[in-house]
C-alpha cells in the first residue's frame, strides 16, 4: 500500500490489510472503525445488536482483553446465526466488532459491506478513523491553550456526548486560535461520517 493507493481509496479491503504488521499498535482505531460502520446503520439494527456495539466500542476504548467479552460474543454470534429475520445481516454485523483480533474485526465488517448498497461508506470510514497514515500531522500547542483552552474542551464535548454535528464549530475555533493546516480544517468541516476513533479528535484529545 503506497500513500497513492490510499488516497485513491479504490481497495478498502487492501487498506485494511495494510494494518496487518501495525494491528497492535493500531488495536483501539482498528476496532472503532468496525463499530463506526455499524453506528452509521445505527436505525437499521434492532436493540439486542445495538448492545452487541456498544459492547465493541467498549471493548475499544477500554482495550479490555478477549476473557472479558468471549461469552457476550459467543452468545451474539449464535443469535445472529439463527435469526430469520430481515435485520439478520444486520445482526451478523454487529458481532465483527466482537471479533477476537482488533484486524478480523476490521476485516470481516469490510467483507459484510463489500456487496451492499452500504459499501460506499467503508473508504470515507477509513478516512474517517485513520485519516492519512502516510503524513504526520502536528497539533501546535498554542492552538490548544487558545482562549482558555477552548479546542480541546470542545472536542471532549463532541466526543462524549457523540455530538458530531459540531465538528464545524471546532474547524471554526481550530482556525480562529491560529490552525492553517487544511487537512485538520476541512475534516472538521467536511460531510463525515464522523464517529468515535475519528483522527482530529484522537489528535486533540491525545488517544492513541
Amino acid at each position: 500500500m503506497t500513500e497513492a493507493q490510499w488516497l485513491a481509496g479504490n481497495d478498502p479491503g487492501g487498506m485494511i490489510n495494510w494494518f496487518g504488521t501495525r494491528q497492535t499498535r493500531e488495536a483501539r482505531r482498528l476496532r472503532l472503525f468496525a463499530v463506526g460502520c455499524c453506528r452509521v446503520l445505527w436505525k437499521h439494527m434492532p436493540r439486542v445488536a445495538r448492545q452487541w456495539v456498544e459492547l465493541g466500542e467498549e471493548v475499544a476504548e477500554k482495550n479490555l482483553s478477549e476473557e472479558a467479552f468471549l461469552p457476550q460474543r459467543r452468545v451474539a454470534v449464535r443469535q445472529a446465526a439463527k435469526s430469520k429475520s430481515r435485520a439478520a445481516r444486520y445482526l451478523t454485523l454487529a458481532t465483527e466488532p466482537l471479533a477476537a483480533s482488533p484486524l478480523v474485526a476490521a476485516q470481516n465488517t469490510e467483507y459484510d459491506l463489500r456487496d451492499t448498497d452500504e459499501a460506499a461508506l467503508l473508504v470515507p470510514m477509513l478516512y474517517e478513523v485513520f485519516g492519512n497514515p502516510f503524513r504526520r500531522v502536528k497539533l501546535e500547542a498554542a492552538w490548544l491553550r487558545w482562549n482558555e483552552e477552548i479546542v480541546p474542551k470542545l472536542a471532549r464535548g463532541i466526543y462524549e456526548d457523540r455530538a458530531f454535528e459540531r465538528m464545524p464549530v471546532l474547524g471554526d475555533a481550530l482556525e480562529e486560535a491560529g490552525c492553517d493546516n487544511r487537512a485538520i480544517l476541512d475534516h472538521c468541516r467536511g460531510p463525515g461520517p464522523h464517529v468515535r476513533g475519528c483522527w482530529v479528535l484522537d489528535l486533540i484529545l491525545r488517544q492513541k
